[in-house]
């Protein structure tokens, strides 16, 4: 932080506080704090900038070093020649020095042989990306098992490029967002204050001590809001989705398993008593029909809040499953190469997200019981309403009964649905980033309202001073 506080920052905070100072009359003291008021915030507003050209910088690293990795996966079928070739297309930075220690890894005199899974290890943990993960996982698998794997590194890039497809769409969209709101930061601000600016003489209250300290406190708020926002926008690309915990989501699951209405709507019932009682006793008090119909409602949320819950848990947990299904189908199609569908099924348990553990479990559990059954595959998930999972489920049920035609065709249709859920997957992952700096389009009204209507008491003041002193 100290290497933005530089003159040239200083220049910039005293030319906006000389102009601000200016226009809105605020006299030498405010205008000097003013100035010290932009001169605070300017670096974070910088180091903000910077961070999400930062974060944006080694995005294109790590696309560059997969497409990179896949092409001389290809071609060398063996990860040390790979991460070789891949080194070389790297000026000095921080993935050619990541690398360069990955290569070491496996060059080391007492290498064992995992050392090309310890090596990409390391280029995963430096970038936390799970598209890399998934790539590297594809790598020790198909160095270990051999084989022809061009139909799965097809999956491999096509996912890929869904992947990147949706980043670059959301850095634009949150980019457009950025400037709309700091564009409804300046225009509240200049409205707000050209409604002071334009009073006639005998309305004025530009000289006034409290109208200076509003100024400076509406600028405070909106610098505020401009350096959240700027903050909301130097996202990490390559950080995955905070999950919840297998246990938490376990927990909702079973809760829709065991969910019975009449249950609970006794439970609910106890819920609804206390409101009921204290409705009635000061609607018995008051007459009120605003106590009566506050109270009716607080009765009617708590007398329906299991359908609420139940609604609400179900709703997250379809979110969940239609973002982390995507890749979970990923390691199965991947498995498919070498498993039967039952196989890869279970194998894939290591790497199934906590959205999903438990009813892949559950999956196996009948698999194991019904193995010929098409059961297990079209009740998993079946409550929930999605249909891109059913259509996937009962393809692979296809293919494990090795019916509905060729079986190249049919894996060609479950990667191509999904790559579709993929994307999906992916924009909804990114959703959340754009609607968390949406909210700032409409705060900002707050602190301008506020001032607004502490212009118009001041307003009020004046004239009825003008009244006092005529009388």
């Amino acid at each position: 932080m100290r290497r933005y506080l530089n003159i040239g920052n200083l220049v910039v905070s005293f030319l906006v506080a000389a102009v601000a100072g200016s226009v809105c009359k605020l006299g030498m003291p405010f205008t000097a704090v003013f100035g010290l008021l932009v001169f605070f915030f300017l670096p974070s507003f910088q180091k903000y900038v910077e961070k999400e050209k930062e974060a944006y910088a080694r995005y294109t690293q790590a696309c560059l070093y997969m497409e990179q990795m896949e092409s001389s996966f290809r071609k060398n079928r063996r990860i040390y020649p790979s991460l070789k070739e891949t080194l070389s297309l790297f000026p000095e930075g921080e993935m050619e020095e990541t690398i360069q220690k990955a290569v070491d890894e496996i060059e080391k005199d007492d290498a064992m042989a995992d050392a090309s899974e310890r090596a990409l290890a390391i280029i995963s943990e430096k970038y936390d990306c799970e598209q890399m993960e998934l790539m590297h996982a594809f790598f020790l698998r198909c160095e270990e098992q051999g084989g022809d794997f061009t139909e799965a590194a097809g999956v491999l890039e096509g996912r890929r490029n869904a992947w990147m497809e949706t980043v670059e769409q959301c850095r634009s969209e949150k980019k457009n967002m950025l400037f709309s709101v700091m564009g409804s930061l300046v225009l509240l601000f200049v409205v707000s204050e050209a409604l002071v600016l334009f009073l006639p003489g005998e309305m004025s209250i530009l000289e006034y001590t409290a109208e200076r300290v509003a100024v400076l406190v509406e600028t405070c708020f909106l610098l505020m809001m401009a350096r959240s926002v700027l903050k909301k926008n130097a996202s990490d690309w390559l950080t995955r989705i905070q999950e919840r915990s297998v246990e938490e989501v376990e927990k909702d699951y079973r809760y829709i398993e065991e969910y019975e209405p009449k249950a609970e709507m006794v439970k609910s019932l106890k819920w609804a008593i206390l409101p009921l009682v204290v409705t009635a006793v000061l609607f018995t008090m008051r007459r009120s029909l605003v106590v009566l119909s506050v109270g009716a409602l607080a009765v009617a949320m708590m007398l329906n809040q299991h359908k609420l819950d139940y609604s609400m848990k179900k709703k997250r947990i379809k979110r969940e499953v239609e973002r982390d299904f995507p890749g979970w189908m990923f390691y199965v199609i991947l498995l498919l190469e070498t498993e039967s569908v039952q196989g890869a099924i279970r194998k894939s348990q290591d790497k199934v997200p906590a959205s999903l553990a438990y009813p892949v479990q559950k999956l196996w559990e009948d698999l194991s019981k019904r193995p010929t059954s098409a059961e297990p595959y079209f009740d998993f998930l079946k409550d929930y309403d999605v249909p891109k999972v059913q259509e996937a489920m009962k393809l692979l049920y296809s293919i494990s009964s090795g019916t509905g035609g060729d079986i190249n065709e049919q894996m060609l249709t479950v990667i191509e649905k999904n790559n579709a859920m993929t994307i999906r997957s992916e924009r909804i992952k990114n959703d959340n980033r754009v609607a968390g700096m949406m909210s700032y389009l409409f705060l900002p009204v707050i602190p301008s309202g506020v001032k607004i209507m502490a212009d118009l008491a001041m307003v009020m003041m004046a004239l009825y001073s003008g009244l006092g002193s005529m009388v």
